[in-house]
């Protein structure tokens, strides 16, 4: 039996359900071949979405294009071009499902597959390796060969007409180049066609489509390391194995999920599930009352996370009575609704106290929301707490709040827990770390690092319930590693996530790379960048140059000796900004015509967790976040709240990298991480 990623069970209760071919081709695959094939459904390749790729080690990889379509509605021309009838009598062209087999497998080599790519160049026969088919489900095979014959006549036609031509012109030089071109055009395009059909099969003609899968000879090309490759990039996300299944809740978990006319706090420690709970307790709250509902959170980042959990439970996306949005931007918001210039208030009060102030006392026709929600309530002030309770609420209102004050990264004062949930009752805590699986030594490593960096200063902090199968456990080789880099950063970093990524065959969706300074990690998806495709969180050097309409005369901007040596002269912006060394970047990056906060911003407000790419983030804005493999480069300057919010972002595998000269975690990390490594 082939195997399949995700299996049937998990492609059936997918967001996006499969169409009737596709589950009907996948289920014929499933009984034809044996288990030395592989089955991709819809992997994620960048923006690409494939229907289904098949693998086999040693022989090569298959992509299939599915249709629906009955060909009825259908008709192809001589120049090999699909028009559809809308049953109107209007006619509309289509992209042929060949078009976008065959755009598929470009882009493997030339955007998704760089090993590949790379060999491709210095060998075309490696473009051999992949082949190409078509599914059309609901036509007969006489349906589909009068269509390709009556393409293919009206080509021959087309091309005797040429020949005709010339024979009866006087054949200058020009009326022969004239020819020729015409010839070669129209003798292309009836291979194309004959190629195209040649490829493509219907339910009558499947298992003919199958043996050829099952029957390819073996390729020496396709070798293990193109495999792996493949098979890294294109198996099932941790994401697409968990839509459409309902969390499993132990009874505490279900009792807070429950939404109740009252005020509450829930405080966990990382892991413990507050974002699913959140999102369940949201979905309640709407089947009590039908009213509107109002989730703030601080991490902007987290708003698309929170909409995601909320339409994977409630089986779509936007509902009008659910808001979700950071509490800024509400702010903002509702400044503006009442007509208030945020621009003046900010002038007034300065910045850092303008959402502090309540500006919302004596306006009329404010927005009230039946239930309100504040995650990440330890990022708060305790006045935007009552800003929001004293005017937004509606009468007989649900109020929550949840938190972690081990992941204090903003360094609130220590003794404000009890001022911000004033009024909203005990406490409800979660111990359990959901995020990692029971048996995982993660577990006891976070419980250990709050023992010993934070318990201390936040006494009333939750600590990791370490189940009691897990006590004595023997560490997996790999689970939690350390790397001392003394020189070379960023490329012995790179070399070290490379290497991780392809030695345990990760999706790159499932990995991220977090730190605390964005010139570090900068400097690292930059290098990264050169290899494999990477999705920032921060501003790259290329959105910085394209917000620059003209170059800017940095021979005035008072460079360092070295940068001023730099002949700028013919440079584009983004060559010059990484010419720049590290301080005079940093120094340049600050002035506010760049509107690097601006791109920072949106780049936040329009970052999503599965967009199939390795991450590259600060760890503030992945605050809430998780991965299944989390790279951490420790930063000089980092707090214990910074490590432990970076380090519990992970699921299944830690890596931490270090390349400071010396900081205080050295020894806790060698001594507990179950492999030391240095570089």
């Amino acid at each position: 039996m082939a195997i399949f990623s995700p299996n049937l069970e998990n492609i059936q209760r997918l967001k996006v359900r499969p169409t009737n071919g596709e589950l009907y081709f996948l289920k014929y695959l499933e009984r034809a071949l044996d288990d030395s094939f592989e089955i991709y459904f819809n992997p994620f390749l960048d923006g690409d979405r494939p229907d289904i790729i098949v693998l086999k080690e040693g022989v090569g990889a298959f992509v299939i294009e599915i249709k629906d379509w009955d060909l009825v509605h259908y008709s192809i021309d001589a120049k090999n071009v699909w028009h559809v009838d809308d049953g109107k009598g209007n006619s509309a062209i289509v992209k042929s499902p060949m078009a976008q087999a065959f755009g598929y497998k470009k882009n493997l080599y030339d955007l998704h597959l760089p090993v590949l790519g790379l060999a491709e160049i210095g060998n075309p026969n490696f473009f051999n390796v992949v082949h190409c088919f078509v599914y059309v489900h609901c036509s007969s095979d006489q349906s589909l060969k009068s269509r390709y014959d009556s393409a293919l006549k009206e080509a021959t036609q087309e091309l005797n007409s040429q020949n005709i031509n010339y024979q009866q012109s006087a054949k200058s030089q020009v009326e022969f180049e004239r020819y020729e071109k015409s010839r070669l055009y129209w003798e292309g395009k009836k291979r194309a066609l004959s190629r195209d059909q040649r490829i493509t099969f219907t339910i009558e003609s499947i298992d003919r489509l199958v043996e050829k899968i099952s029957k390819e000879r073996p390729h020496n090309l396709f070798d293990s390391r193109i495999y792996h490759d493949f098979a890294r990039r294109l198996q099932a996300t941790e994401h697409t194995k968990k839509q459409g299944r309902l969390p499993r809740l132990d009874s505490n978990q279900k009792k807070l999920a429950d939404s109740l006319n009252s005020y509450s706090k829930i405080k966990g420690v990382a892991g413990c599930g507050k974002t699913t709970i959140l999102a369940l307790r949201v979905i309640n709250a709407l089947k009590r009352h039908d009213g509107q509902i109002l989730v703030l959170t601080f991490n902007i980042t987290l708003r698309n996370l929170i909409l995601d959990k909320i339409s994977d439970f409630q089986g779509f996306r936007n509902n009008p009575r659910i808001e979700v949005t950071n509490y800024h931007q509400f702010y903002n918001s509702q400044a503006n609704n009442a007509g208030i210039d945020m621009g003046d208030h900010i002038e007034k009060y300065s910045f850092d106290r303008a959402y502090d102030i309540d500006i919302f006392g004596d306006i009329d026709g404010l927005p009230k929301y039946q239930t309100i929600v504040l995650d990440e309530v330890q990022d708060y002030c305790s006045d935007w707490v009552k800003i929001v309770r004293d005017n937004f609420l509606a009468e007989n209102p649900e109020m929550v709040l949840f938190g972690d004050y081990s992941q204090n990264i903003y360094g609130r004062e220590i003794g404000r827990a009890s001022v911000v949930a004033r009024g909203f009752g005990k406490w409800n805590k979660l111990t359990r770390n959901y995020r990692a699986s029971a048996s995982s030594p993660l577990n006891q490593f976070f419980k250990d690092f709050q023992q010993e960096f934070l318990l201390s200063k936040y006494q009333d902090a939750e600590i990791i319930e370490v189940p009691d199968q897990q006590l004595g456990l023997d560490l997996e080789q790999g689970q939690i590693q350390y790397f001392k880099i003394h020189e070379g950063y960023p490329a012995k970093a790179f070399e070290i996530i490379d290497s991780f990524v392809r030695k345990y065959n990760v999706n790159p969706n499932d990995v991220v790379v977090l730190g605390t300074r964005i010139s570090d990690l900068r400097s690292l998806s930059e290098l990264y960048s050169s290899h494999e495709k990477v999705s920032c969180m921060y501003e790259t050097f290329e959105d910085i140059g394209a917000g620059l309409k003209f170059v800017k005369a940095f021979e005035n901007f008072g460079l360092c000796n070295k940068c001023k040596a730099n002949n700028f002269s013919g440079m584009e912006n983004t060559a010059i900004l990484k010419s720049l060394c590290p301080k005079c970047l940093e120094d340049f990056l600050k002035d506010e015509d760049l509107n690097v906060e601006k791109i920072r911003r949106r780049k936040k407000t329009h970052f999503y967790m599965n967009g199939g790419l390795i991450k590259f983030s600060t760890t503030h804005s992945f605050k809430g976040l998780e991965a299944k493999v989390a790279f951490y480069i420790l930063g000089h300057d980092d707090l214990p709240e910074l490590v432990y919010t970076s380090i519990t972002r992970s699921v299944e595998h830690l890596v931490v990298i270090d390349f400071c000269a010396n900081n205080s975690f050295e020894a806790f990390f060698r001594e507990k991480t179950t492999g030391v490594f240095l570089s």
